[in-house]
């Protein structure tokens, strides 16, 4: 059996922005993925991504969908203040009716450090739906 660990839940306010009703708002991870993100990623990075996976609360300053994974959003904070890169963090909804526990769940597949060209990238990008969830950079 996978080690799973919860994470926060995912805040109100980016769930209406995403139109996103589930029963269930708590992020869960699998302990393979915490070990994928530090295979893919280097160690320095890993650790900032991962310190953001375990605070107690998202605080996004950005959330958004891409229109080529319906299933998936994503939302987008800062590992600490007046950081250069901000962490982007992909969660997938699982339907009751698709999950083994027939309840709604959200699950971090991956997560990886985001710099400001491939930010704007995103904002000007017709691939993604992006909303600011608090008073940006």
């Amino acid at each position: 059996m996978r080690h799973i660990e919860l994470l926060a839940e995912v805040p109100d306010r980016v769930c209406r922005l995403l139109r996103i009703d589930t029963t269930e708002r708590v992020v869960m991870i699998h302990q393979d993925t915490v070990s994928h993100i530090f295979e893919r990623r280097s160690f320095h990075d890993a650790a900032m991504i991962v310190s953001v996976l375990a605070r107690e609360e998202f605080n996004p300053l950005y959330c958004g969908r891409d229109f080529d994974y319906p299933s998936a959003f994503f939302i987008m904070e800062l590992p600490f203040v007046g950081a250069p890169d901000l962490v982007n963090i992909i969660l997938k909804r699982v339907s009751a009716a698709a999950s083994a526990s027939r309840h709604d769940e959200i699950w971090v597949p991956t997560a990886y450090l985001v710099g400001d060209s491939t930010l704007n990238h995103m904002l000007t990008s017709s691939r993604f739906v992006m909303y600011r969830t608090t008073r940006g950079r």
